[in-house]
């Protein structure tokens, strides 16, 4: 069995507080191997905010029972639970070996939510505070705490918050603490919120800016239009105090701490759009940053309509610039399999898609040390879901971590800090085309990108070819050194002297390259995290001959070219998704709704192939090449991925 954590984040209305072990045999009995952690979830903060330390016996608000107060799941009406329950509860996890979080939103039930649900309990200690709520950008109040507002006699919520959180993790015994949505990150973009009069004054003080004697739209409008740039970090600063005060709070109980990543987003996108430094975060001393991904969600509800790139290929250039952003961090991959409240299911919808997710995210590589980028995974939400099920997934999961043990055929992402520091202010200025979008797009034109690293992982392996996104945005010492390597160096993005295009470097001579004009942006940024940032951009030419251009001095797998089927269907490789590694493992993602015959080229002869998958049926089809290579053909569900394992004629050493 692969060496991988499990989480399972869960609502209290996936136990049972009838049963005498409160429904944790029922829920450890279906699945094929057992949680790691569990994640009980809260909506709101109103369990810490409202708590009375030495309290006997107390009843919990319907609202911590499940989400929203939802009245049932597939196995049972919402139940009261009560102190005395949930330290039971977590006793029996931990009598079984799993250690239970507290995980927190900062959403708040309130009164007209509870009518809305004929209950006649709410968050009432939120609805006595709204001078805590935050204030959007048209002016409304919005039904969420933020963090670090104050109180109305001027002291901060963000002191009380951790006083009590260190309390009432000590008094039931929990093993730790995660930060959910609203806490773990701005909940709304920056252009949305916090636009109370209270951080418009602090905002305006600290940066010296004249705020216009205005209402709250115009004065939002001024501060998006004119110092964007400021806003986001003025922002970023309030939640990095509010994150490092309670993590100090968790780690005075003696528990361990750990981190929703900000709304799918990468380094920095997750600064400019949502205020969420992750270098903060590392040293809040995590035990774990959990790193969302919800493309299948997104796809399911055609949230990404209208955009040029998809939600997994987006979410796997995320992930890659994380683990090189946060080369010490253990990263927990958190995939959105459920949730009956929100409405959607992957695992029964489209289960060939949540394959592909923990495929995608489970075998990229960090070649620093050589193992995965994520070191386990997180099941949301994991209440209703059935033996069968469980084990489909368990299996997917333990598949995905044991292999492969090779190294990925594809160039290394190298990562810098200074370069994105450099890549927020270029893009504050002027709406370049940002890192993530970069390399989605090369994902989308078939570059196999499936490994980063930083630069001490480059000089480890002096063969590996590298790529450099944004070059002109890099310190030009750590730049100039890369170049004098003999493997080759793709460059893409902005270049020297303010030009966009790729280039390929060795022994510090340029090889080749390609330019393009940039096609300014006319779009706005949203408010949705599902939605890419407006930028400047090449055609989508561009990004092709990219891929072409790299490969030509690199061996990767390369997509086969369209063809038609019985004259009437038209196959397109724009939706195939190759990557290998030099082990002969293989992996053919179909991005498409329709069944794909797939064809590809691989990088070496092939003797023979074999599918480690249920898809395809059929012996994998396979013709040698006039170049030596073998071209292979396969079919693939839709959104599914076909894992494949072939004897090649010369292996390669590996690195896993």
């Amino acid at each position: 069995m692969s060496d991988w954590e499990k989480w399972c984040w869960i609502e209290l209305i996936g136990f049972d507080n009838e049963q005498a072990d409160f429904g944790v045999g029922d829920f450890l009995s279906r699945q094929s191997r057992k949680p790691d952690f569990v994640v009980l979830l809260s909506h709101s903060c109103e369990v810490i905010n409202a708590y009375v330390p030495g309290r006997a016996d107390f009843a919990f608000l319907p609202g911590f029972s499940s989400y929203k107060a939802r009245p049932y799941n597939q196995e049972r009406q919402r139940q009261e639970w009560r102190a005395s329950q949930l330290k039971g509860l977590l006793a029996e996890l931990k009598r079984h070996g799993i250690g239970t979080f507290l995980c927190l939103f900062n959403g708040i039930d309130t009164k007209e939510d509870a009518e809305a649900r004929n209950l006649t309990q709410y968050d009432s200690w939120a609805e006595q505070h709204k001078e805590l709520w935050m204030r959007l950008s048209d002016g409304r109040l919005s039904p969420c705490i933020c963090p670090w507002k104050r109180f109305v006699d001027g002291t901060s919520y963000e002191d009380f918050f951790a006083r009590q959180l260190e309390l009432f993790l000590k008094d039931f015994d929990f093993a730790g603490f995660m930060f959910g949505d609203g806490l773990n990150t701005s909940r709304g973009s920056l252009i949305e919120a916090e636009f109370s009069p209270e951080t418009l004054a602090r905002f305006g003080q600290e940066y010296g800016i004249s705020m216009p004697e205005a209402d709250v739209p115009e004065q939002a409008q001024f501060i998006i239009s004119k110092h964007r740039l400021e806003w986001c970090r003025f922002l970023t600063a309030c939640q990095s105090s509010f994150l490092k005060k309670a993590a100090g709070a968790v780690h005075n109980a003696g528990k361990l701490l750990a981190c929703l990543s900000a709304w799918c987003k990468d380094p920095m996108e997750a600064i400019w759009r949502y205020a969420t430094d992750y270098q903060t975060l590392r040293d809040c001393n995590l035990y774990a940053l959990i790193v969302e991904s919800s493309a299948g969600t997104v796809d399911l509800e055609g949230w990404n309509d209208g955009e040029d790139t998809s939600m997994l290929d987006r979410n796997r250039a995320t992930l890659l610039c994380l683990k090189a952003a946060l080369p010490d961090t253990k990263l927990i991959q958190l995939h959105c399999v459920k949730d009956d409240q929100e409405q959607y299911c992957v695992l029964r919808h489209t289960p060939p898609m949540l394959a592909t997710e923990i495929f995608s995210m489970a075998t990229m590589k960090f070649a620093d040390t050589g193992k995965t980028c994520v070191e386990g995974v997180e099941c949301c939400l994991s209440d209703g879901i059935s033996a069968e099920e469980w084990h489909i997934m368990d299996k997917t999961w333990d598949m995905a971590f044991s292999l492969p043990k090779g190294t990925p055929e594809s160039p290394l992402l190298v990562w810098e800090a200074e370069a994105m520091k450099r890549e927020i202010e270029e893009y504050a200025r002027n709406r370049r085309c940002n890192t993530n979008s970069v390399l989605a797009h090369l994902l989308a034109n078939g570059l196999p990108l499936a490994w980063s690293g930083t630069m001490a992982g480059a000089d480890k392996l002096p063969d590996a070819p590298l790529l450099i996104v944004h070059p002109a945005f890099w310190p030009k010492e750590k730049f100039k050194r890369l170049l004098c390597r003999k493997s080759p160096v793709f460059c893409v993005g902005m270049l020297e002297d303010d030009v966009f295009g790729a280039e390929v470097w060795s022994e510090s001579k340029r090889l080749a390259s390609i330019q393009s004009e940039q096609i300014p942006t006319t779009e706005t940024e949203t408010l949705r995290f599902w939605h890419s940032l407006p930028d400047a951009r090449p055609d989508a030419a561009f990004w092709l001959d990219c891929v072409k251009l790299f490969r030509k001095y690199a061996a990767f797998p390369v997509r086969g070219k369209d063809y038609r089927f019985y004259d009437i269907i038209n196959f397109k490789n724009r939706h195939l998704r190759v990557w290998s590694f030099d082990d002969g493992i293989c992996l053919v993602s179909n991005m498409g709704h329709h069944y794909l015959p797939a064809r590809f080229q691989t990088t070496q002869p092939v003797e023979n192939v074999e599918s480690l998958t249920f898809y395809p049926c059929l012996p994998v089809q396979s013709i040698e090449l006039e170049d030596g290579n073998t071209g292979l053909s396969a079919k693939v569900p839709p959104l599914g991925t076909a894992v494949l394992r072939y004897k090649t004629a010369s292996p390669k050493h590996n690195i896993g």
